[in-house]
């Protein structure tokens, strides 16, 4: 599991980029402080880049989860891009993907939010 956070010049939002396998709370843990951080710091627009996501358990879901609700406290957009068909699956199968929004690809989420 690792996980970036990056700002593309000249947009007002953040993107999240999970790589490889969320199935460990502490993994979790991690990427919801370095939000809370990040949210501190007055940022509260985020594109989260599933591309290279590989396992979603239910510790990796209850974290996205989470992401946006801590998002949403502090009045700000969260969206989903890139989301693998094996994870798509099992948003669809847990009614999640009524509930976050979701886009085919980055730069899609990334103009939602601009």
């Amino acid at each position: 599991m690792s996980f970036q956070i990056d700002q593309p010049e000249s947009k007002n939002c953040k993107i999240i980029r999970l790589k490889g396998r969320f199935v460990e709370a502490a993994e979790s843990d991690e990427i919801l402080l370095a939000l809370d951080n990040d949210l501190l710091a007055g940022n509260k627009h985020y594109v989260v880049d599933l591309a290279e996501t590989t396992l979603v358990n239910s510790s990796g879901i209850n974290m996205l989860v989470k992401m946006v609700k801590k998002v949403n406290h502090e009045s700000g957009n969260i969206v989903f891009a890139a989301v693998p068909d094996r994870v798509q699956e099992l948003l669809n199968v847990i009614r999640l993907n009524s509930v976050f929004t979701i886009y085919p690809t980055v730069e899609d989420g990334v103009h939602s939010i601009n």
